[in-house]
């Protein structure tokens, strides 16, 4: 979508956000590779990521991967499925918990 929108690539964008301000990703099991951790370029960038405070707190820059979820579950996600709820809820608490500390 991101790619579609801004007519950008995603890696140039993350690299380029990456710079200027503290990331934190979640991504499905049938995301692209180049979003997951450790390998893919977006993941490393998104890692990189940097804050004028620099990296310190206990919710570091990073991506995570929901293996057993397809893109969309936290959104758009069937909640009545145990699996979906389950990794919703801890997805939207990581990134509760990441805005906490970087906002």
């Amino acid at each position: 979508i991101e790619e579609v929108a801004f007519k950008v690539d995603v890696v140039d964008m993350s690299i380029a956000a990456a710079k200027k301000t503290p990331l934190f990703f979640c991504v499905s099991g049938n995301d692209p590779d180049n979003l997951k951790s450790p390998s893919g370029q977006v993941a490393k960038a998104v890692s990189s990521s940097v804050h004028k405070r620099g990296k310190t707190g206990n919710h570091p820059p990073k991506c995570v991967e929901f293996s057993e979820m397809v893109h969309g579950w936290v959104a758009r996600g069937d909640i009545s499925s145990e699996n979906v709820k389950r990794d919703a809820q801890i997805a939207l608490r990581m990134g509760s918990d990441f805005l906490k500390e970087w906002m």
